[in-house]
């Protein structure tokens, strides 16, 4: 960290309200985007007050997020860990070890959520102590915050239904979750630093047969799709690389045949196919009448 930067932290850090918060809800950022303002104000709407913000930024990005925080952080605790960013793994990992709180929310600095999210999974986490990850129902919304009808996360709303589903695809809204901090620390927090961490610690959760998945059968997150986030045939093939890795080792691990299928369901040429359909339901919802039936 550069002096400056290191001078810019400290009193950042000092605006901080000195507490043990019931939940750090943690958020990296490589930079600041014009969705940055209104993901903050749905931080501020929280019902929960007791929680901190830890925002884990690029040192060049800094001002900038210091700029932001001081409209819209004045009613909640808020810290601010500048560092050079080493990928997305590192920045979250950076973000749970400078956490002070029981919870850990994640929370991307371009997604919404209702205000009702944390206090009711914190309220569920409390309810269900074997409770390693919590999700919530989660709508895709555009630029302009708008819902996406043509596409739709499927929910997978109980343990069984999740771990099934892991094997082969991700299944939980990584922006949506709650987990505990000591647990993410016994793990080992992240581990693959591209774009797939957080399916990979859920494989290596979901080898302890005690501990528990759940979805939360309500929507309070909004995961807004826009063309700065990562996209093209190189980011495809790097995912794909982390991925094909991680599920390999469980296939050797377990012999299970879906962990197989999942590394084909991720192949960048499965993708395309994906996407393609997408832009064709697209399509179709524009045209009006095109999905409806005919009169008989």
């Amino acid at each position: 960290m550069s002096a400056d930067a290191g001078d810019a932290w400290a009193e950042t850090a000092a605006v901080a309200t000195q507490f043990t918060p019931a939940v750090s809800i943690v958020m990296p950022l490589a930079r600041v985007d014009g969705f940055l303002d209104a993901s903050l104000a749905s931080i501020a709407a929280q019902t929960l007050r007791d929680f901190e913000l830890v925002v884990v930024c690029d040192e060049a990005a800094l001002q900038q997020v210091q700029a932001a925080l001081e409209v819209h952080a004045l009613d909640f605790a808020w810290r601010v860990v500048a560092t050079s960013m080493r990928g997305f793994a590192f920045a979250l990992n950076l973000g749970i070890a400078a956490a002070a709180g029981e919870f850990i929310a994640r929370w991307d600095g371009d997604d919404l959520c209702d205000a009702q999210r944390l206090a009711r999974q914190v309220e569920e986490m409390r309810r269900r102590p074997q409770l390693a990850v919590l999700g919530t129902r989660t709508v895709l919304i555009d630029d302009a915050g708008s819902p996406i009808s043509f596409h739709r996360f499927r929910f997978y709303g109980t343990d069984a239904a999740i771990r099934r589903a892991l094997k082969y695809r991700q299944v939980l809204v990584h922006s949506s979750l709650m987990m505990r901090r000591q647990q993410l620390l016994e793990w080992g927090g992240y581990r693959y630093g591209y774009a797939s961490e957080d399916h990979a610690m859920f494989l290596r959760i979901a080898r302890d047969p005690t501990l528990e998945f759940g979805n939360l059968d309500d929507v309070r997150c909004y995961y807004r799709r826009h063309a700065g986030q990562l996209s093209g045939r190189h980011s495809q093939f790097m995912q794909f690389c982390d991925i094909a890795g991680f599920m390999t080792t469980e296939f050797l691990r377990t012999g299970h045949p879906l962990y197989l299928v999942g590394v084909l369901a991720n192949l960048p040429l499965a993708r395309d196919l994906r996407r393609v359909a997408r832009a064709c339901l697209r399509f179709a919802a524009r045209v009006p009448g095109y999905l409806q039936r005919p009169s008989p």
